[in-house]
Parts: C-alpha cells; sequence; structure tokens
C-alpha cells in the first residue's frame, strides 16, 4: 500500500473531541462513478483512551465548495473506545458517486478522549495481510 501525501486526509491527527480532517481533498471534479476505483484507508495509528465510555463516528463527506456545508456520504456506526487500540481499521469506504470536495469528519460522544490518533487518506490498492501499518505517508 503506497500513500500519496496529496492524498491524505490527515496523518497522526489527535482526535479528542468532534473535528473534521485537516484537510480537504479537492478531487478535481464530482465522481458519477466512472474510473479506475481507490479504498478510503482509515486507521487508527494510537489508543484512544478516555475516562468514560467515549465514542467514535468517522463520516466521510462531500461538498461543491471548499468552504461550503459538507455533507454526510458514507459514515460508521458509533465505535467503543475498546476497539479504538493502534492498528483498528476504521470500516468506512469511497462511493463510487461523490462531489469534488471530501473531508472525513470525527464526531465524539460521551467524550472527550484523552489520546487517540487516527491517519487517513486514499489508496489504489488496500494491504491486507496482518503487517503492522507504520504511520508514514510516501511523497
Amino acid at each position: 500500500m503506497i500513500f500519496d501525501k496529496e492524498n491524505m486526509f490527515c496523518e497522526g491527527q489527535a482526535i479528542t473531541a468532534t473535528a473534521a480532517s485537516g484537510n480537504v481533498m479537492d478531487m478535481g471534479q464530482a465522481n458519477t462513478g466512472h474510473g479506475e476505483p481507490v479504498e478510503l484507508f482509515v486507521q487508527a495509528v494510537e489508543d484512544f483512551t478516555a475516562t468514560g465510555e467515549a465514542t467514535l463516528t468517522v463520516a466521510l463527506q462531500d461538498c461543491d465548495t471548499e468552504a461550503g456545508s459538507f455533507e454526510d456520504i458514507q459514515f460508521t456506526p458509533a465505535i467503543p473506545k475498546t476497539l479504538l487500540a493502534a492498528g483498528y481499521r476504521v470500516p468506512i469506504s469511497l462511493p463510487p458517486e461523490h462531489r469534488r470536495f471530501l473531508r472525513l469528519n470525527f464526531t465524539v460522544a460521551t467524550g472527550p478522549f484523552t489520546a487517540g490518533r487516527i491517519t487517513a487518506g486514499l489508496v489504489k490498492d488496500m494491504q491486507t495481510n496482518n503487517a503492522s501499518f507504520i504511520a508514514e505517508a510516501a511523497g
């Protein structure tokens, strides 16, 4: 699996409270389902901790403009902190149709988290073996 800096939503972004990903991705144009498929990779790269029973919901959002109102197009159920250990891959995918601008939104409920980091981006092919992920992006 190869990362490209231009296709990263975030690299080791600390998630303690609800926040959008550090980067908004400009796809150049809306995608109507044509082209070669890419995968959405979202993984915890640090154990998530909280004093309470915090949960995390991850949403892929799109918009026609970079500064407009983003809307959810895919989202996960609430993920409990007990699952959010380093190496946990968040089950979310990139749909074939979306508007021009994409970002992730991380919603924390019953939080805050006291620790936890996420790395996320688009990749051509997903790594499927059990090798550990290194939180470095190829530039």
